[in-house]
């Protein structure tokens, strides 16, 4: 059998083995869920504006009855007044323990350019960059991480992304970009 052949072959049977991601919190118990609002240092309104893109994503998933980010926001100010000195993890799972869920997911955005440029020709691509957590609250650990980080490349650059290009319908705006990774995210998280 040829070399080529073989590859193909080995290569689908690894992707039909591939696990599904985990679902740790199921639709049916979203009341155990908690998402907390982006943070970064960017503008309220462009944080608010993921926030509301994230919210809108899991209830048209049939996430019903998790606790937003309004619900986290108002624990995260109560527990940093009582406990002024916790930074990260440790003050996540305080905050989850006030709101309270078994699970809380944490958004950070690290990264965010607009195009310049229109949607079939740029003086500087859309540029996105963030990080969802999902915590185990009572556990006190870290289950998934997904990080995505994306620029889109000129087709002289890579010309095996034409399909993906045409696909996109030429340039994305940050935002666009920004749901392409929000949705791989959650599917990664099973919360998709």
């Amino acid at each position: 059998m040829k070399k080529g052949v073989c590859f193909v072959l080995l290569l689908f049977f690894l992707l039909s083995c591939a696990q599904k991601p985990v679902s740790f919190v199921s639709r049916e118990h979203s009341f155990d869920l908690g998402v907390a609002p982006f943070t970064g240092k960017f503008s309220s309104d462009l944080l608010g504006s993921l926030d509301e893109t994230l919210h809108k994503m899991l209830i048209n998933r049939g996430w019903i009855g998790f606790k937003d980010r309004s619900v986290v926001r108002q624990c995260e100010e109560v527990v940093l007044s009582k406990y002024s000195n916790l930074k990260g993890l440790d003050k996540w799972y305080e905050v989850g323990k006030c709101v309270p869920v078994r699970f809380l997911l944490v958004p950070k955005l690290e990264s965010w350019r607009e195009r310049k440029g229109s949607r079939w020709g740029v003086v500087e691509p859309a540029m996105v960059e963030f990080y969802l957590f999902l915590i185990d609250v009572k556990e006190k650990k870290v289950l998934e991480v997904f990080h995505f980080k994306q620029e889109q490349k000129a087709l002289s650059e890579n010309l095996l992304q034409i399909k993906s290009f045409l696909k996109r319908k030429g340039w994305m705006t940050a935002k666009e970009l920004f749901e392409e990774g929000l949705t791989k995210g959650l599917k990664e998280l099973g919360l998709w």
